[in-house]
């Protein structure tokens, strides 16, 4: 089901920055706090904080999470 969404744009709430990849976590409205994937979004600029919401391009699934890019 995930795997669909792969080129699609959406809005995304920053929550918090992974140090380990340097990417944002984030999760997109259809996504429930504490339970459901996350999105892991690359190339935002440094400016970028939690709470923020942001637009992306879902690029790839990884098992129950999504990897996007900002757009």
């Amino acid at each position: 089901k995930a795997a669909r969404l792969v080129g699609i744009d959406a809005e995304v709430l920053l929550e918090r920055k992974d140090p380990e990849s340097d990417m944002w976590i984030g999760r997109a409205r259809r996504n429930a706090p504490e339970v459901d994937s996350v999105v892991f979004v690359k190339n935002l600029p440094p400016i970028a904080s939690a709470g923020e919401f942001v637009n992306v391009r879902y690029t790839a699934q990884q098992d129950y999470d999504m990897e996007a890019v900002s757009i």
